[in-house]
């Protein structure tokens, strides 16, 4: 059963976790994982002696927290919800390790991709343009609302002991790659544009969490994102004046 008020303090507590890793992540750069290579004459010899592997891995990882934190809101109830109050912390955990570990080890191709774009495109908006074409046709195809149905689909996890661990780290594995499945396209264009990289990751937050809130539905060719949010925002706004409304306080009265 739906408990409005526990899914509210696991949403703000993630999104407070978010939260946290923008403040650090915009603080500490302009949000792009291989900045120096943006250098136009900028060798891989001075990349990997500027960044090193272990600061590469760090910036990956708090650009994930940022981004994906939100889309966990639901995965996380839902192991609140199918678990015992004394186990669920530990089941978060293994879940996120497992859902972590695969964006991790994603991370070396997409780090690949933006450093060959930049060494080949220094200052150039066309890989940009590129990835933003592919990720417009990936977000209107099928294929992804095949990874964003796999996304919502979780089997209830066991009881107790080592298989409800397993079924945890499971989830988070397997969450983790229909989850790349989905975003791969729209995750990438922020790391190869020129500039303004902050405004594009937020952006691309922003369209992930959105498009989270769509149910499942047959895959098919149609534009997401934000048909979900916008609807819930317009009954928020129609219900607030509808509260306004004299007829509305004489009903009350």
């Amino acid at each position: 059963m739906f408990n409005r008020k526990e899914f509210n303090q696991i949403r703000n507590g993630v999104l407070l976790v978010s939260l946290l890793a923008w403040v650090l992540l915009l603080a500490g750069h302009d949000g792009s994982c291989c900045s120096p290579a943006g250098n136009g004459g900028t060798s891989w010899q001075m990349l990997l002696a500027s960044d090193t592997p272990a600061a590469l891995i760090k910036g990956w990882a708090l650009m994930l927290v940022a981004m994906m934190a939100p889309t966990l809101v639901l995965p996380v109830y839902f192991i609140r919800l199918t678990s015992f109050a004394g186990s669920c912390l530990r089941l978060t955990a293994l879940f996120v390790a497992g859902y972590g570990a695969v964006w991790l080890s994603a991370g070396g191709l997409f780090m690949a991709v933006e450093l060959v774009a930049k060494q080949l495109f220094p200052h150039s908006w066309w890989p940009a343009m590129l990835v933003a074409l592919t990720a417009l046709m990936w977000q209107a195809s099928p294929c992804k609302q095949i990874c964003l149905n796999r996304c919502h689909n979780h089997r209830p996890l066991a009881a107790f002991g080592f298989a409800a661990d397993r079924d945890a780290l499971r989830m988070g594995l397997t969450h983790g790659i229909w989850c790349i499945g989905s975003c791969w396209a729209i995750m990438l264009l922020p790391m190869l544009l020129p500039g303004g990289h902050g405004f594009g990751m937020v952006g691309v937050t922003l369209l992930m969490f959105c498009e989270r809130m769509d149910p499942a539905t047959a895959p098919a060719w149609r534009l997401r994102g934000f048909r979900t949010a916008l609807l819930h925002l317009n009954r928020s706004l129609r219900g607030s004046r509808a509260t306004q409304m004299p007829g509305a306080q004489m009903a009350q009265s």
